[in-house]
């Protein structure tokens, strides 16, 4: 197990915008990663017998910037208030997708089978997932990756969402998100299939991985200074992603009938279509009367009935 609470705070203890990814890895020397031809790093877990896992987990290094800032010299100061952890207001936190990061690092430190992809570019059009996306089949044609049923991102926020919809495309099948939501439900979440989400790097493989979803991983009012990342729920779902038998979900949707040339999109389309229109300190206003104080109550509810279970890692187990 790696400390949940305090790799998230080096992680997200500066901004990585797109172009400074690697600074981030080189915080982690500890993990043995590869970087392949397009930037990405990559890891790969075998299972016990030597064989490939057919399970892929996805998440992005960069850190959300607005167009008129493109360094990461500003550094991020952490506020502590309750369950979450948040900035002082002067810029975002990152927990988008620093989260999904902490997730899979514990996934790997605990030996847990599966192809882990650490893409750069997410914010500014997912240029590092759809690179390799055009070759993926290529690739595992010619066994330079493993074959792969199915690509989760830990790339959401909220707590409760197992997308099925990305831009309205569908890349799961009902059957795969609500067999995931039930064995992370086993253990009190309260997953449900979301079927409105957006693009993330799990997007980019629709025409090579059957089953490609994104799930809730606790933060909340992403690129903006008000981003604010629950760290019990991350710390307890880092736990619960330990416990899931992953081979068993189902693999339902088909592959194929889609244009892998133009799911990408690039940095100017992104920000004309949401925040380009707004200077940073315009669209973060906009935001502050818009953000109502989060109701906390449903999850620490639900914490406490955890805790009152006695959970512990017992032999690098979740037991109670």
């Amino acid at each position: 197990m790696i400390d949940i609470k305090e790799t998230f705070l080096k992680l997200t203890k500066n901004r990585y915008p797109h172009g400074f990814e690697d600074d981030v890895i080189k915080l982690l020397p500890e993990f043995n990663f590869e970087k392949d031809q397009h930037g990405n790093y990559y890891i790969i877990v075998k299972r016990t017998d030597g064989e490939h896992s057919a399970s892929m987990f996805a998440c992005h290094l960069d850190t959300y910037s607005n167009i008129y800032d493109v360094s990461n010299d500003n550094g991020v100061n952490h506020v502590l208030e309750g369950d979450f952890i948040k900035t002082d207001g002067t810029s975002n936190l990152g927990a988008d997708d620093k989260a999904g990061m902490v997730i899979m690092l514990n996934m790997i430190s605990e030996n847990i089978p599966g192809l882990y992809y650490f893409f750069i570019g997410e914010e500014i059009g997912s240029i590092g997932s759809h690179n390799l996306s055009l070759e993926f089949s290529e690739l595992v044609s010619n066994k330079k990756l493993p074959k792969i049923n199915r690509c989760i991102s830990f790339d959401i926020g909220d707590y409760d969402k197992v997308v099925t919809f990305q831009r309205k495309t569908r890349t799961c099948s009902d059957e795969f998100a609500n067999s995931l939501a039930s064995k992370l439900n086993e253990y009190g979440f309260w997953y449900k299939i979301e079927d409105n989400g957006g693009r993330t790097d799990s997007y980019q493989f629709i025409d090579s991985i059957p089953e490609c979803s994104n799930i809730s991983v606790g933060y909340f009012h992403h690129h903006t200074s008000y981003e604010i990342q629950d760290i019990e729920f991350l710390e307890l779902l880092s736990l619960v992603v330990l416990k899931i038998d992953w081979n068993t979900l189902p693999t339902k949707r088909k592959v194929g009938g889609y244009s892998v040339t133009t799911k990408g999109y690039n940095r100017d389309d992104a920000y004309n279509r949401e925040y380009n229109k707004y200077s940073n300190n315009t669209f973060n206003d906009i935001v502050k009367k818009e953000v109502v104080k989060l109701n906390d109550d449903e999850f620490d509810t639900w914490y406490n009935e955890q805790k009152n279970r006695n959970w512990k890692v017992d032999d690098k187990k979740l037991v109670y």
